[in-house]
């Protein structure tokens, strides 16, 4: 089986979180949830995917994303993926080490991103993000993998290209950039995605992220789709090269 990710966060305990304040936590985890850049036109912005059901959860604010923490493995089991930014972090949370078939404990858990989120985009011009993180699919013959690829924004029309790939995969989309920054699917639209090297067609699917630091220098998002093989979910993070 392949491996999610990237490297964990060892070293710290989960501890709990305190109040409205950030989670407390100690070595290698409490850098994961160090203090992100600030600056002007930004928000706290958290998502977290589930790779049982493909469904996305959104936290409006900091005391639901740390009451979600709080109900998590210690954070010493969290995996980085994707490339780690001052305006946002990424990790693959594992679900608890107690199921019965551990093969399945690999693959099950939750993608979690958060990050300052920028609330007011460029009106005009276009960018262009090189994007890297990982995907689950617990139907497919590799239930998880690496993922590469990039996120191009018209910030005049909002519209969005995302294409990313991996070992016998492939998802293709179009997504929205909101006035208020925020990432989204488009509606009526059909993502193209291959599992196993096979096209698949796509019955539902859910998306969110956005631009994250004052100068959007970093993009991220969780996706969800629902498909012939079941849940695929993954996430991506990526610096502006444009």
């Amino acid at each position: 089986m392949a491996a999610i990710l990237l490297a964990a966060c060892g070293g710290g305990d989960g501890g709990g979180v305190a109040g409205s304040g950030p989670p407390t936590l100690s070595g290698a985890a409490a850098r994961l949830f160090s203090p992100l850049a600030g600056g002007q036109n930004l928000t706290e912005a958290s998502f977290a995917a589930d790779t049982d059901s493909g469904q996305i959860t959104v936290f409006d604010n900091r005391a639901m994303l740390t009451a979600f923490l709080a109900k998590q493995p210690d954070a010493s089991r969290f995996i980085k993926t994707g490339p780690q930014t001052d305006q946002a972090r990424l990790v693959f949370i594992p679900a608890n080490s107690g199921a019965a078939n551990p093969a399945s404990a690999a693959v099950r858990g939750r993608y979690l991103l958060w990050g300052q989120q920028l609330t007011r985009p460029s009106a005009s011009g276009d960018a262009r993000y090189i994007m890297a993180g990982s995907f689950v699919c617990p139907g497919c013959q590799l239930p998880n993998g690496a993922l590469s690829g990039e996120l191009q924004i018209s910030f005049a029309t909002g519209r969005t290209q995302i294409s990313l790939t991996g070992q016998g995969f492939s998802f293709r989309t179009l997504a929205e950039l909101g006035k208020s920054g925020s990432l989204t699917a488009l509606a009526n639209h059909q993502p193209s995605l291959i599992l196993d090297e096979v096209v698949q067609p796509v019955t539902s699917w859910r998306l969110r992220g956005g631009l994250f630091g004052s100068g959007g220098e970093t993009a991220g998002l969780v996706f969800g789709l629902d498909s012939a093989k079941g849940p695929v979910t993954g996430a991506v993070l990526g610096g502006r090269s444009k």
